[in-house]
């Protein structure tokens, strides 16, 4: 057990303290990639502006959030375990850690919850079995007979908050406090990117028009 996990869950049971911690990490992390995703490719301004300046590496950037999160609702989904000698940081596993206390009241809120993220995240788990974590033959090469579910804002938006609520269901039980998860604090964020891009493009027109300027006025 680590130092600074014991400091930071001081009033968990010690079997969760790990597990509580692995799974906010994941959680937090999650929340500031959507927040990232958000923050580019919201706005159409911001859209028109990628796509005057450098879309290629705005397409490897959306491309690549888009895997990482349904990877991680697919772990977060994940049983609590893949064989018999491998273990998963998941929330099943939290829950049957809470329910292993003895915690009547909180296994059944958190079981009803975990139920509800499951059927929301069923998306996120057909991705990444067939297409990101495995490269599923009859996807591939014979999409139109086995198309993938569609993913939408809303469905990302509901699961982060049933995640985000069985996180705090448990947080507020022993500590009588929550996360909030959709208002992480970053160092810089996407639309700092954005402006900073917008920035320099309106340095390079003032400098253009200086140039033609001089240019003008010596001939």
């Amino acid at each position: 057990m680590s130092q600074q996990v014991n400091q930071k869950w001081v009033r968990f049971p010690e079997s969760l303290q790990d597990i509580f911690e692995g799974l906010w990490q994941e959680v937090a992390s999650l929340h500031a990639q959507w927040e990232l995703y958000q923050d580019l490719f919201t706005n159409a301004d911001d859209i028109e502006l990628i796509n005057s300046t450098v879309p290629g590496v705005f397409q490897i950037i959306e491309e690549n959030l888009r895997v990482s999160m349904t990877l991680a609702f697919g772990r977060l989904t994940d049983p609590i375990d893949h064989g018999k000698k491998r273990q998963n940081l998941s929330l099943a596993r939290l829950v049957d850690t809470i329910k292993s206390h003895g915690e009547t009241n909180l296994t059944l809120m958190t079981t009803q919850v975990f139920d509800q993220i499951r059927a929301e995240c069923k998306p996120f788990s057909e991705h990444r079995n067939r297409k990101f974590a495995h490269n599923d033959l009859s996807t591939t090469v014979n999409y139109k007979e086995n198309p993938l579910p569609g993913i939408g804002r809303n469905r990302i938006e509901n699961a982060l908050v049933l995640v985000a609520r069985l996180m705090n269901l448990i947080q507020i039980h022993f500590e009588d406090g929550e996360t909030a998860y959709a208002h992480g604090i970053q160092m810089g964020r996407g639309r700092d990117l954005l402006f900073c891009i917008r920035q320099s493009v309106e340095l390079d027109r003032m400098r253009h028009e200086a140039e033609v300027a001089r240019y003008r006025n010596v001939n």
